[in-house]
C-alpha cells in the first residue's frame, strides 16, 4: 500500500492558506506521511489528533464526512458578503470572520432584506443554516434564483435549517431578511453556511473557495501580463494631458479622428488613465505588439474606476481586421475571456460618443481564467528598461549638464558626433528629436556651437548611439567635442511600434 499523507488538527493557515476552514484548530501542527508518524514516539504521537485526507477510514471516530470535505476542499460554500447598512431599522454589521451582527427593530409595514452577491451553486443537495431564534417576528436567510427574488428556493429561519436540492447548476442570490414585525433586544449574530448536505458537522466556518475553484487561480498565479507598462506607472513623456494623436504613457497610444477634441488624462498620484470623448466621435488607446500573439484562448481583464457612457475593448488581427466589440460594464474589475482564431496584433479602447472611462491596469494573459485581482504594479525599474526598447527621454536635470558617457570628436571642419550609452537596447535603430534646441550646444576647443541638423546612429549592439551633427562651420579636425544640454532640452529616441 502506498504511504498515505496525514495533516494534523492544527494551525491550518499556516499550512494551507485558503483552506484553513476544513482543519480544526489545535497549538500543534503535524504534516508528513504514513512513514513520518510511525516514526513518531509513542509520547509525541499523543500530541496530535490525526486525519488521512486519503482514505476516511483512519480518521478520528469523532470526525464525519470527511469524503466531503476531501471532495471540496471548503465547508461553507456560500460567500455571503454585504456591505453592513442600515434599513428599516434593522442594522446589519459584517463581522471579520464572516459573521453579521444584528439590531435594532423594524416597524414600518413590510420586511427588509440585505442581498449578498450572485454565485453558482452546481446541482446537488445542500444545507442552509445560521439564523439565531429571536422572540418578535421572524429573522432568516432567503436563497432566490438569479435575476429575481421571486424563484424562493429555500429559506432557513429563527434557528432552524433547511435542506433543498438543485436539479441543474443555478445562479442564486441570498438575502438576510427581517419581517415586518421583527424586533431584536441588544443584538443577534447570524452564522451564515451553506454546505453539501453529507456535512452532517453544522459548526460554524467563514466561507472559502473550494479546492476546485483555487485550483485554476493557484496553476494561473505566474500567469505573465503580456502587455507592457499595464498599470500605467512609466510615463518618460511626462505630461498630465495629451491632446494629439500618439503615445502617451509609455506603450500605449493615444488616437483620434481627425479634428476632433478628445483628451487624454493621466493622474500620476494614482496611475490612472482618463479619456474623455466630448466631440460626437470615437476616442481609441491602444497598445501594439512587437511579435503578434498567437491564435488561442486569452482573458483581459481591467481594473475601471469610473465610467460614463458607452466603452467597449477589441483585438485587432495581423490580417488587418478586428474582433468583438466587448462592451465595458460597471467599475471594478471587468472581465472577458476570447477564443482567437488568428495572430493578435493590437490590444484597443474605445471609447464612444459623449462617453469617459477611467482605468488604473489592464492584463491580457493566456488561458480562461483572470488573475489581474492578485497582481501588483510590476517593478517600476524592471518595467522602465521594458519600455525604453522602444522610447528613450533624455533630460537635462542641471544647467549646462553632459549628456550621455563617452567621448567626441570631429570629421571634418562641418560635422562632429557624441556617443552616448543608453540604458538598455532599443528595439530598432530609433528616429532623434531634439526639443528646445535652443538649449543645447556642441563644446569643442572651449567654443560653443548651436545644433544645426542632427540625426542619430545606433550601433551594431543596439545600445551604443552616436548623436551626429553636419550643419556646423569653422570645426576643427579630430578635437575632442562634447553635446551638452541645460534644464528645458529634451532629446527624445524613439522606436516605437
Amino acid at each position: 500500500m502506498s504511504e498515505k499523507n496525514f495533516v494534523a488538527y492544527g494551525d491550518a493557515e499556516s499550512i494551507l492558506t485558503g483552506y484553513a476552514n476544513r482543519i480544526k484548530q489545535s497549538p500543534t501542527t503535524f504534516v508528513g506521511t504514513q512513514a513520518q508518524w510511525d516514526a513518531l514516539s509513542s509520547s509525541q504521537k499523543a500530541e496530535y489528533e490525526l486525519v488521512d485526507i486519503t482514505d476516511d477510514s483512519l480518521s478520528p471516530s469523532g470526525h464525519v464526512d470527511w469524503e466531503s470535505f476531501g471532495e471540496l476542499g471548503a465547508v461553507n460554500l456560500f460567500d455571503f458578503t454585504i456591505n453592513s447598512t442600515v434599513a428599516k431599522g434593522i442594522t446589519f454589521v459584517q463581522n471579520s470572520d464572516g459573521t453579521v451582527t444584528v439590531s435594532g427593530s423594524n416597524t414600518q409595514g413590510s420586511g427588509v432584506g440585505i442581498l449578498t452577491k450572485v454565485q453558482m451553486l452546481k446541482k446537488g443537495t445542500y444545507i442552509l443554516s445560521g439564523c439565531p431564534s429571536i422572540t418578535n417576528g421572524v429573522l432568516s436567510l432567503q436563497l432566490s434564483d438569479e435575476p429575481t427574488l421571486i424563484g424562493l428556493i429555500a429559506e432557513a429561519k429563527n434557528g432552524q435549517e433547511v435542506t433543498f436540492t438543485l436539479a441543474s447548476d443555478t445562479n442564486v442570490k441570498i438575502q438576510y431578511y427581517a419581517n415586518a414585525i421583527a424586533s431584536i433586544t441588544g443584538s443577534v449574530t447570524i452564522k451564515p453556511m451553506l454546505r453539501l448536505a453529507t456535512d452532517s458537522d453544522s459548526t460554524y466556518q467563514p466561507y472559502a473557495m473550494t479546492n476546485k475553484q483555487i485550483t485554476p487561480y493557484v496553476q494561473a498565479i505566474s500567469n505573465p501580463n503580456l502587455l507592457d507598462n499595464p498599470w500605467f506607472t512609466v510615463n518618460q513623456r511626462g505630461e498630465s494631458s495629451y491632446s494629439l494623436e500618439g503615445y502617451t504613457v509609455d506603450r500605449w497610444r493615444f488616437s483620434k479622428k481627425s479634428g476632433s477634441t478628445q483628451a487624454l488624462t493621466y493622474d500620476g498620484s494614482t496611475h490612472t488613465i482618463t479619456i474623455d470623448e466630448t466631440s460626437g466621435d470615437t476616442a481609441y488607446f491602444q497598445q501594439r505588439f512587437e511579435t503578434p500573439l498567437p491564435a488561442g484562448t486569452y482573458t483581459i481583464s481591467m481594473n475601471v474606476t469610473a465610467l460614463t457612457g458607452n466603452a467597449s475593448i477589441q483585438l485587432y488581427y495581423e490580417d488587418g481586421t478586428f474582433g468583438n466589440n466587448i462592451s465595458i460594464k460597471g467599475i471594478g474589475i471587468r472581465v472577458a475571456t476570447v477564443q482567437v482564431a488568428k495572430p493578435i496584433t493590437r490590444l484597443y479602447f474605445n471609447i464612444f460618443q459623449d462617453a469617459s472611462l477611467s482605468i488604473k491596469a489592464v492584463k491580457l494573459e493566456v488561458g480562461s481564467v483572470s488573475t489581474l485581482a492578485m497582481d501588483t504594479a510590476p517593478n517600476y525599474a524592471t518595467e522602465l528598461l521594458k519600455c525604453q526598447r522602444y522610447f528613450y527621454r533624455m533630460k537635462p536635470n542641471s544647467s549646462s549638464g553632459a549628456l550621455g558617457i563617452g567621448y567626441g570628436w570631429t570629421i571634418g571642419t562641418t560635422a562632429c558626433r557624441a556617443c552616448i550609452m543608453l540604458p538598455t537596447k532599443m528595439r530598432i535603430a530609433p528616429t532623434l528629436t531634439l526639443n528646445n534646441l535652443n538649449q543645447f550646444v556642441w563644446i569643442m576647443n572651449g567654443a560653443t556651437y548651436n545644433p544645426v541638423t542632427c540625426d542619430v546612429v545606433l550601433s551594431d549592439d543596439m545600445q551604443n548611439i552616436t548623436i551626429r551633427e553636419t550643419g556646423l562651420s569653422g570645426l576643427t579636425n579630430n578635437m575632442p567635442c562634447i553635446l551638452r544640454g541645460d534644464i528645458g532640452g529634451i532629446i527624445d529616441l524613439s522606436a516605437d511600434l
